[in-house]
């Protein structure tokens, strides 16, 4: 992917899977994990808020530093909340 400024790429090149992050798993435990806002999720993920928005809305994907936190802070492995776009 063509990385931006803060590193995520909103574009992908044409040998890499297009990947969705599943914002109906990551809701669930963080909302478990007491974290109901976007941005107390944004905070936990040491985020700018806007950014966390981004990511959820699909406008950028994160990079794998980004995926790690989240996955860390989630207690699951990343691939448990991507899926390959159909």
């Amino acid at each position: 992917m063509a990385p931006t400024r803060n590193g995520d790429a909103p574009t992908r090149r044409v040998d890499e899977p297009e990947l969705t992050i599943l914002i109906d798993v990551i809701d669930p435990i963080m909302k478990a994990k007491g974290f109901e806002s976007v941005a107390a999720q944004a905070e936990a993920f040491d985020l700018a808020r806007t950014h966390w928005f981004n990511i959820r809305s699909g406008r950028v994907k994160p990079n794998l530093t980004t995926a790690m936190r989240i996955s860390a802070v989630l207690g699951i492995p990343v691939d448990a909340f991507y899926r390959r776009a159909a």
